[in-house]
């Protein structure tokens, strides 16, 4: 039989991590947005945006499959150590995108540049 305090100390620890994971993605969010809307001038932030969203979506679609795969996979292994094959795998994964983030430029801390309209009517001009 399970003891009643250790349900309640699952209960607590799940329900602060849910809260902390919240709490991390409405950060995550805002700071995202606000590189995303630093990385062009006005005139593209709505393609940028547009192309930003649909690259999330694209990740939450790929993200389950591939962890599904991989978490499967680890389930037939049948060697010694598969329970650590996903987490070794969720850490590749945030390796790999620090490895990314680190490669933005530097530039993006800045205010973004501001075009103003005549410059784009002269670079509309130039180009037909």
């Amino acid at each position: 039989m399970v003891d009643e305090d250790d349900v309640v100390a699952r209960w607590v620890v799940l329900l602060l991590s849910q809260a902390l994971k919240i709490c991390t993605l409405a950060l995550l969010f805002t700071t995202i947005i606000m590189a995303v809307n630093n990385s062009c001038v006005n005139a593209f932030k709505a393609r940028v945006n547009g192309v930003a969203t649909s690259v999330a979506a694209l990740g939450r679609i790929i993200a389950p499959v591939a962890c599904g795969v991989v978490y499967s996979w680890s389930l037939r292994m049948g060697e010694r150590g598969q329970q650590y094959v996903v987490f070794g795998f969720v850490a590749a994964c945030a390796a790999g995108l620090r490895a990314l983030v680190g490669r933005l430029p530097r530039a993006l801390d800045d205010a973004p540049r501001e075009v103003d309209d005549a410059e784009e009517e002269e670079d509309e001009e130039g180009d037909e």
